[in-house]
């Protein structure tokens, strides 16, 4: 089933000076529900702005986004986002980080429970009175994910939310978030630069390229987990393609 339709988008930013930066060009992509999708490509395609578009954080210049075949006129909590940086609040602590959506929401029936769940899944007990400041990148990063995750998303937009974390943390929370996936049966949109990222995590990887980001190729990954593309010659014929496509 269909859980996200992205329909011949064009977004163009407006610049200083009446110019316009065109960001997309005519962007098709189907998402099934509980699909893990990556968005690769080099910087200044489009990918991150993709991301905010299916956010409902930006409005497309044409074309539609669809979820369940609703238009995406604007956020909303079923769609959660974990940007590059954390962006937790500073004066809140760990275990108020996290419940910090559902109580603006008042969603508080069971929440310090459900807080204490989250905690203890992403490695993190102990440290529910801490402040952000006390805690590595690692993580805030991962009480980011504990935040996005609470108020029970269908759907995870990931914004290259690993670049800045030391590869033992990095390891820790791809690992966590593919358990997650599979747990709470996501639909996930992961933009990275890492290809080897890529196809440790996603199902299908679609490579986009030229200004304005248009779909390039979009690679299918059916390959079991957990995967590793040190040793697997699959992976690396995977990768290989899409060096040689992106090199065209």
């Amino acid at each position: 089933m269909i859980k996200i339709k992205i329909e011949n988008i064009t977004h163009t930013f407006a610049l200083p000076g009446k110019k316009k930066l065109a960001a997309l060009e005519g962007i098709n992509l189907e998402i099934n529900r509980g699909e893990f999708i990556a968005l690769i490509g080099e910087s200044g395609c489009g990918k991150s702005t993709l991301l905010n578009l299916t956010a409902g954080l930006l409005k497309p210049t044409s074309g539609s986004i669809q979820v369940d075949d609703k238009p995406v006129t604007g956020p909303h909590y079923s769609r959660a986002m974990m940007f590059q940086h954390p962006c937790l609040l500073p004066w809140l602590t760990v275990e108020d980080n996290i419940g910090f959506g559902c109580n603006i929401r008042g969603e508080k029936d069971g929440l310090r429970e459900k807080i204490a769940g989250f905690i203890e899944s992403i490695g993190l007990k102990g440290f529910e009175k801490a402040y952000p400041s006390a805690l590595s990148e690692g993580m805030r990063q991962r009480v980011a994910l504990a935040r996005s995750l609470i108020g029970k998303p269908e759907i995870l937009l990931l914004d290259e939310c690993f670049s800045d974390i030391d590869v033992f943390n990095r390891t820790r929370l791809l690992n966590l978030i593919l358990d997650l996936w599979k747990k709470l049966e996501l639909s996930v949109i992961h933009v990275t630069h890492d290809i080897e990222e890529a196809l440790l995590m996603a199902q299908r990887i679609v490579l986009l390229g030229g200004r304005p980001g248009t779909t390039r190729e979009i690679f299918p990954v059916d390959l079991p987990y957990p995967r590793d593309p040190s040793y697997d010659l699959a992976l690396n014929k995977i990768k290989n393609d899409i060096l040689e496509r992106f090199n065209e």
